[in-house]
């Protein structure tokens, strides 16, 4: 309890061996949160990085697909269902992707300005993606 006087904080409200501290604006604040911000845009990533992987995945394998049976006797119905499945994929992949960069940019304390490149980046890939 010494340290957070000495510091410039006074306690505001005590409740059996819990105190809170209040101080005036402007003081030193003892700890810092950096690393519970950091890990929580390592835990925003992650679900982004998975939803990369698989449309990545995914584009790949219809992309393959429609690479293997262009050339074969299928019909037309499943040549465009493969191709839109492929369209879609890559849809949702690329600014998945960008997305997780940002994330992991955020998550390394990286400037603001870029991390909103890189959205804005995944922002302008989702929309042209649906007209191309």
């Amino acid at each position: 309890m010494d340290t957070f006087k000495e510091a410039g904080w006074e306690p505001a409200w005590t409740l059996d061996t819990s105190t809170i501290f209040k101080a005036k604006r402007g003081t030193t604040p003892i700890y810092s949160d950096k690393n519970t911000l950091a890990e929580k845009y390592y835990e925003q990533g992650k679900p982004t990085y998975k939803a990369f992987l698989i449309f990545s995945l995914l584009g790949v394998l219809f992309g393959g697909l429609n690479f293997w049976l262009e050339d074969s006797n299928a019909h037309d119905w499943i040549l465009n269902t493969i191709y839109i499945g492929s369209l879609i994929s890559w849809g949702l992949a690329s600014p998945l992707g960008f997305m997780t960069l940002a994330f992991k940019l955020k998550e390394r304390g990286k400037s603001p300005f870029i991390v909103s490149v890189f959205i804005y980046l995944a922002l302008i890939i989702a929309v042209a993606s649906w007209f191309l």
